[in-house]
């Protein structure tokens, strides 16, 4: 039994791993969130990072993996495998994720940290980042690249170091929204939790449909009466 529970564990270690990230760094997140005012939370992360245009370039490129940017890079690395029903599931994903951020966003109206501090100078961001005010729980861009990050993952179940790279590559964008000045930490840690949520059903869902979809076109075999 222990053997053939560690073999199981081999053939999903990657996805395994992912979750294991995943719920440490909601649980350490969602504590800081419950102890640390927003505010107070914003101002270590916005002005303790370090700053350069180069960072700024790069914090923006990683930002930008949140939008169909993210998507469309996600989805070639499947067309490039000719997977078509996983390039499927990431728009399918990439859409409602994108869908039930903005309901979420419109529902609660939170203030972004622009309109949210008196002094609007108060955040640091790049000169060029013009800032939001509204609708600022969720972050939509968290929410999209973590819900394709647990794609990814899921596809690519054996392996841990893309586990790894998904998970460190979505926190990156959560971090980036903070960085430019456009988000609070709660809006990243809600974001997350809701794009995985999204991500996981969305991949249990249109796998169920394909594989019923493929036993029904698949003909049934009947065995001849014997003599």
């Amino acid at each position: 039994m222990s053997v053939k529970f560690f073999k199981n564990y081999r053939a999903y270690e990657g996805g395994i791993l992912y979750f294991l990230l995943f719920a440490f760094g909601i649980l350490f997140i969602g504590l800081v969130c419950l102890s640390v005012p927003k505010g107070v939370s914003f101002i270590w992360i916005n002005h303790g990072s370090y700053r350069s245009e180069t960072m700024d370039i790069l914090i923006k490129g990683f930002t930008d993996l949140g939008t169909v940017y993210g998507a469309i890079l996600v989805a070639l690395i499947f067309i490039l495998k000719r997977s078509w029903h996983s390039v499927l599931i990431v728009v399918v994903t990439f859409l409602l994720s994108g869908e039930v951020a903005r309901i979420l966003k419109h529902y609660f109206n939170h203030p972004r940290p622009a309109s949210f501090f008196r002094d609007i100078h108060v955040i640091r961001a790049p000169s060029w980042n013009q800032l939001d005010y509204l609708y600022s729980f969720p972050s939509g861009h968290t929410t999209t690249i973590f819900s394709l990050a647990v794609i990814v993952s899921l596809f690519f179940i054996k392996k841990k170091w893309v586990a790894v790279v998904s998970f460190l590559i979505a926190c990156t964008v959560g971090y980036s929204r903070i960085y430019l000045g456009e988000h609070f930490l709660e809006d990243v840690w809600a974001g997350a939790l809701t794009g995985t949520t999204v991500g996981v059903i969305c991949f249990i869902f249109i796998n169920w449909l394909f594989k019923k979809w493929k036993n029904r076109k698949t003909p049934q075999i009947e065995s001849s009466p014997k003599k």
